[in-house]
């Protein structure tokens, strides 16, 4: 395993197996400015395991005694498009509440139906 000034090979570190119906979308360095977002369209076909999204950024330590955890707070949310319109927050799967103290944001999603359209948007709260 190497590190360095480059983009980490996923496929040389997890442990896919052969063959694989695993796929995997990565943006690195995308700027994201206050009060702006990002929004990536997928379309999920009909599956029986768990479909996840994960945002994860660096963050500089707050000032000394500040409350906020986060200096820079996104949001990672999945919007389901149908009659109902559901939205699951990061970290947050039964809440509809965003997370305002971790840098690292997780949606997963579970036993999907048949073809369904969400939208992933990532949105820069405080940045």
């Amino acid at each position: 395993l190497h590190w360095g000034y480059g983009l980490l090979g996923l496929g040389n570190v997890l442990p896919l197996g052969s063959p694989t119906n695993v796929s995997l979308l990565a943006f690195d360095k995308q700027l994201l400015t206050h009060s702006s977002e990002r929004n990536y369209t997928v379309l999920l076909p009909a599956f029986n395991s768990t479909w996840r999204a994960v945002l994860v950024w660096t963050d500089p330590p707050p000032a000394a005694g500040s409350r906020d955890v986060l200096v820079n707070d996104l949001d990672l949310l999945a919007i389901r498009h149908d009659s109902i319109s559901t939205t699951v927050f990061g970290n947050h799967e039964f809440k509809r509440s965003p997370d305002r103290s971790n840098n690292v944001e997780v949606v997963s999603l579970s036993n999907s139906g048949a073809n369904e359209t969400w939208t992933i948007s990532i949105q820069g709260r405080n940045v």
